[in-house]
């Protein structure tokens, strides 16, 4: 199996030649915990002073469709940064795979930290063609992903490259929602396709959100644990669905994990904590532990959540 990361640094990146620190401190974490997958780092920036164990691909190889329409009309620079290069991704991922010929890789945002060594999935994992979390229905997340070839991208970036050309008017009518990114037009797509495309991890034990967790048998992290434990700039008034829990940070209602939260029916703690440290998360549902396999870190504070005593990550 395989772990491709991927970053397109902004100019200022690419004039000073910096990964940033929380990238640092995941791609440790992955070595520390699957110390025999193959990382690739996909990135615009020539990075000085790279681990010689992750493999550094130029984007620059590669060309792709272009969305630049989508969401030109963001006021805020950084949201529409933030949106293009999180649909952009696809398309890299995609020529990536299909150039040097790549199958079976995990794929994940750069503040995500891995906690279980993935070879133990890897025949659950190479039943489907393309798996990821979601915080609900109408929003898949990058939290974590398992995607088999580039094969599996093909008709989903089809679709992409369409709807990301379309006007912003149009393309919140479509998806019904006034902030169309990737993560909502990923579920539009495979709602389109009759779920044929995408399959999705469990993010709990029963019910709704737990989508094939009698092959997991551990939950998946979209993001709404990791912002539990670690917080969120959208955690607070501004946000209405945040809710205040006694544990922790809070969490946000409309998520599937954040409901069962709120209602009790779900903790999550680490089995092991030490000082700068931490390992092993797992959630307690129904008076039962399961393994949490990921935390995504939204605060990009990863050095608070490592698995061995740390202090940077040079």
């Amino acid at each position: 199996m395989n772990v491709v990361l991927f970053h397109l640094g902004t100019e200022r990146d690419r004039m000073i030649h910096r990964m940033p620190m929380h990238i640092k401190y995941c791609i440790r974490q992955i070595m520390h915990t699957n110390p025999e997958i193959k990382i690739y780092f996909l990135t615009n920036l020539k990075v000085e002073g790279s681990d010689t164990r992750v493999t550094m691909v130029d984007t620059n190889q590669f060309t792709i469709p272009n969305i630049d329409n989508y969401f030109k009309e963001e006021k805020c620079d950084v949201n529409r940064q933030l949106f293009q290069t999180s649909a952009y991704r696809l398309f890299y991922l995609e020529k990536f795979l299909k150039k040097y010929n790549i199958e079976n890789v995990i794929h994940f945002d750069n503040d995500v930290m891995l906690y279980s060594n993935l070879q133990k999935y890897k025949d659950i994992f190479a039943q489907f063609d393309f798996l990821i979390t979601s915080h609900f229905k109408e929003e898949y997340v990058f939290g974590f992903s398992y995607i088999k070839s580039h094969k599996s991208l093909t008709t989903i970036n089809q679709e992409v490259a369409r709807l990301g050309n379309l006007s912003t008017k149009k393309l919140k009518a479509l998806i019904h929602h006034d902030t169309p990114h990737e993560m909502r037009l990923l579920s539009y797509i495979n709602k389109k396709y009759n779920n044929k495309l995408i399959d999705l991890l469990p993010g709990v034990p029963t019910g709704e959100g737990s989508d094939n967790f009698e092959l997991f048998n551990a939950c998946f992290d979209p993001s709404t644990y990791g912002k539990h434990i670690a917080g969120s700039h959208e955690f607070g008034p501004h946000n209405k669905q945040f809710v205040k829990t006694t544990d922790w940070e809070g969490t946000e209602a409309h998520h599937i994990i954040g409901k069962e939260i709120i209602d009790g029916k779900l903790q999550i703690d680490f089995k092991n904590k030490g000082w700068r440290h931490v390992s092993d998360p797992y959630i307690t549902h129904g008076n039962k532990e399961h393994e949490l396999i990921n935390l995504h870190i939204h605060t990009k504070r990863l050095e608070d959540f490592i698995s061995f005593p740390c202090t940077n990550a040079n």
